[in-house]
């Protein structure tokens, strides 16, 4: 569910620049936030790099909560956000191993603007159980960037202990949703008098922050007991057992075929002599016949089972 900012039932929008004689506060669930103090620090910036080899990428937010961002009329419009922008993200790329080439523009991306801010609020499920109050999540909008709407998401959490000011921090980006986390006294909510006015009901979270997509690895075999072997409905329940049974069935069709050779082999001797081998002979001939050398040939049809023609003498008797 997602409150509209406000007092009272009065909207409140800071497309009107209205933090320069007062902000306005805003209940939510019977609560009070102020997130004025946050708000009036039109400065505030954000930078990281990451090793993009063999390219290093950095990462510029800049943002204008109580005002619009100030244009750079030094720089080309393609190279910034359009004017009106509240949140930009500007993305340049360098060569390390060619430091005398200037860092070059990858990406102009407006996340927020006045023509569409319309900030939405809403209380995030407790991080911890024992925590005292919920992350407040405020989510700004009207940016475009390539056909894709953009919005920033912050969330704050309520820390009494923390030096002010703070700054947010970049939490990720996925789908056109930039996330940040900001800790701060100011993010604590001071519950309403009794008496006081109730919030407008809820309305529908239409349009709720994308969230990036879960790491496929994450919690395998949570549900498997912490000791002993995995469980598996049926034999061939996963793609591993599968190939391992192939792999064995052909094995051991291999060795059928190798033996079947050698006792072919046995029985033509013993024909030829008269009489029956001992087991000496029979291991020093599966030696001469080195089966871990041997190769079947699919061309050759060797028979499965013993021909019964074949002469053979008793065992235990020579002739």
């Amino acid at each position: 569910m997602r409150p509209r900012l406000c007092l009272a039932g009065v909207l409140w929008s800071l497309t009107v620049n209205a933090i320069d004689t007062g902000c306005n506060k805003f209940t939510l669930a019977n609560l009070e936030f102020d997130l004025c103090p946050l708000f009036l620090n039109n400065n505030l910036t954000i930078s990281f790099r990451e090793d993009t080899p063999p390219t290093l990428t950095s990462f510029r937010y800049a943002f204008g909560l109580d005002a619009p961002l100030k244009r750079d009329f030094q720089l080309p419009p393609d190279e910034q956000c359009p004017e009106g922008t509240r949140i930009c993200l500007i993305v340049t790329n360098t060569r390390p191993k060619h430091p005398s080439e200037p860092a070059r523009i990858f990406q102009v991306v407006p996340i927020a603007s006045d023509a569409e801010l319309t900030p939405k609020a809403k209380l995030l499920p407790k991080v911890h159980a024992d925590d005292s109050h919920e992350p407040l999540q405020v989510t700004f909008h009207g940016g475009l960037y390539n056909h894709q709407p953009q919005k920033a998401s912050f969330q704050f959490h309520c820390d009494h202990d923390v030096n002010e000011p703070t700054f947010p921090k970049f939490s990720w980006q996925f789908n056109g949703t930039h996330s940040f986390t900001w800790r701060s006294k100011h993010a604590c909510p001071r519950a309403l008098p009794p008496g006081a006015p109730a919030p407008p009901p809820d309305e529908p979270d239409i349009d709720p922050p994308a969230m990036p997509p879960n790491d496929p690895d994450a919690g395998v075999g949570d549900s498997e007991p912490a000791t002993g072997p995995p469980r598996l409905s049926t034999p061939f329940a996963k793609p591993g057992v599968a190939i391992l049974g192939v792999a064995l069935f052909f094995f051991a069709l291999r060795l059928l075929f190798r033996w079947n050779r050698l006792l072919s082999r046995a029985r033509s001797r013993s024909s030829s002599k008269g009489f029956r081998p001992s087991p000496l002979n029979l291991v020093q001939w599966a030696r001469e016949e080195r089966l871990e050398e041997y190769e079947i040939d699919a061309g050759e049809e060797t028979p499965l089972t013993p021909n019964s023609s074949a002469p053979f003498t008793e065992y235990g008797s020579a002739k």
